[in-house]
């Protein structure tokens, strides 16, 4: 992941090339002070990329890391099942400069066998309530392939890869279609659930970005 980068002294935040599995990957770094360095799955920014994907490229990766873009579903669960220990940060911005956080010390995806299935615990803290929690233990769905288990066809309705939930489908969804300006309505756009609700909201920009926890702890359930 990005950390390798520490040690030759690199700290401006941009694209590298990090290997996994002896593979060369190109991913957006987020180097922080020289010390945290967090390797970026999921960016978006401008709409300049279309996130309405199949199951195919949700698996390897699309998009541009210097713009917009998926690391992968393999590749997430290759990095985050390699016998670390990892914790997600989800950043949302508005199109009037303010901003959401939240962060997880748990964070993997399962194989493909169980379609990504998301692990997500041990919420750290941050600014907003967890919309999240309602994705945690779901498969990932898209257009293509409907693994919410209600047959809502989340993808369909509400656009992108992700780990639905329910006939209800969208409490988080940060692979949704972009809506340019920020209001949007019935959970179309790349929305968190508790930011101004009731009314919906579609971000600006968003970043997941993973790294290392301190302390490799083994917590995970059986």
């Amino acid at each position: 992941d990005c950390e390798e980068l520490l040690p030759y002294g690199l700290t401006q935040s941009g694209v590298y090339t990090i290997y996994i599995d002896n593979r060369p990957v190109r991913v957006f770094c987020r180097l922080e002070n020289g010390v945290d360095a967090w390797t970026v799955i999921q960016r978006r920014q401008d709409g300049s990329v279309n996130f309405n994907r199949s199951w195919a490229e949700y698996k390897t990766g699309f998009g541009d890391p210097g713009v917009e873009y998926w690391l992968g579903n393999e590749i997430i669960h290759q990095l985050t099942s390699s016998g670390d220990f990892y914790k997600l940060y989800v950043y949302m911005e508005d199109w009037e400069g303010g901003y959401i956080h939240i962060q997880f010390d748990e964070f993997y995806l399962e194989s493909s066998a169980t379609k990504y299935k998301l692990r997500l615990n041990l919420l750290r803290g941050g600014n907003t309530r967890n919309a999240m929690y309602f994705n945690t233990g779901q498969a990932f769905t898209t257009y293509d392939q409907d693994n919410g288990g209600f047959g809502a066809d989340c993808a369909k309705r509400y656009g992108g890869g992700w780990w639905f939930y329910g006939p209800a489908c969208v409490y988080a969804n940060l692979n949704g279609n972009y809506v340019p300006g920020g209001q949007t309505q019935d959970g179309i756009g790349l929305v968190w659930l508790y930011w101004r609700s009731p009314v919906w909201y579609s971000a600006k920009v968003t970043e997941m970005r993973i790294m290392k926890r301190d302390e490799n702890i083994p917590i995970r359930q059986p």
